[in-house]
């Protein structure tokens, strides 16, 4: 009989980000449903200024909390690696969102303007 050993790497942290996750996903999908229904240019960029504001919140909220433990790794050397490896790569994430955040804004102006300057 085989039995297996399993080593969880996420701590009971997880459960501090979780609802944060969960409350992500539901805005997005239904900022996406709304899209579906109304395809609005001004709405849209509204609506994708949300959802990217939500998911770089839920990725600094898990950077922050951290809830991995990789002592698992049998390998010590292997175990800090990928720690930061994880952390460099959750931080380009966080940045790569920030910078999507601050073009939506910019093109949100300037459909704003736009639209002013028509009507």
């Amino acid at each position: 009989m085989v039995t297996w050993t399993r080593h969880p790497f996420f701590t009971s942290e997880i459960n501090l980000w979780l609802p944060i996750l969960t409350t992500t996903l539901v805005i997005s999908i239904i900022g996406h449903i709304v899209l579906i229904i109304v395809d609005r240019k001004i709405l849209r960029q509204a609506i994708r200024i949300i959802i990217d504001g939500f998911a770089m919140a839920t990725v600094i909220t898990l950077v922050t909390v951290f809830p991995f433990d990789f002592g698992v790794i049998p390998n010590a050397v292997a175990a800090a690696g990928t720690h930061i490896g994880v952390l460099v790569v959750l931080i380009c994430i966080a940045v790569g969102l920030g910078i999507s955040l601050l073009v939506r804004v910019i093109k949100l102006l300037v459909d704003l303007a736009k639209a002013a300057s028509t009507a």
